[in-house]
């Protein structure tokens, strides 16, 4: 078993998950290999999971934007400043850079009034999810 949830018993998740659900920030619960395990209410609002419905017809756009291996800091904060470590993840393969994915929020927030870009899937072309990287 791979995440936390798990690992103690889906008994044990319940009271977390409780108090998760009453904060009123942003909340994302995801295992080791970035899967989506929770997402507290206001969260889910900023995604735009279960709100779209609710604003079918009025002028308010969402759109999720979800980008694959984009080379940024992330990897120093994650491998908790071990430069050997992040470095190690982008090697031998050219990952995307942070002005691609301003590149596609531009886009999506320049459509006509009329159009929504729903969700943009947006990965390196060495890359076909989140584990499958092609490295030369």
């Amino acid at each position: 078993m791979d995440d936390w949830a798990t690992d103690a018993g889906y008994d044990a998740y319940l009271p977390a998950q409780t108090i998760l659900a009453q904060i009123s920030a942003a909340v994302v619960v995801t295992d080791r290999q970035g899967n989506l395990l929770y997402a507290n209410p206001f969260a889910a609002a900023l995604f735009g999971f279960p709100k779209k419905g609710k604003l079918l017809g009025r002028p308010v756009r969402v759109t999720e934007i979800d980008p694959g291996l984009v080379e940024t800091d992330f990897s120093m904060v994650r491998f908790r400043g071990d430069r050997s470590a992040a470095d190690a993840v982008y090697e031998g393969v050219e990952a995307m850079r942070p002005v691609d994915i301003a590149e596609c929020v531009l886009f999506a927030l320049t459509r006509p009034p009329h159009v929504n870009v729903d969700e943009l899937v947006v990965k390196a072309l060495a890359q076909s999810s989140g584990g499958r990287i092609l490295r030369s």
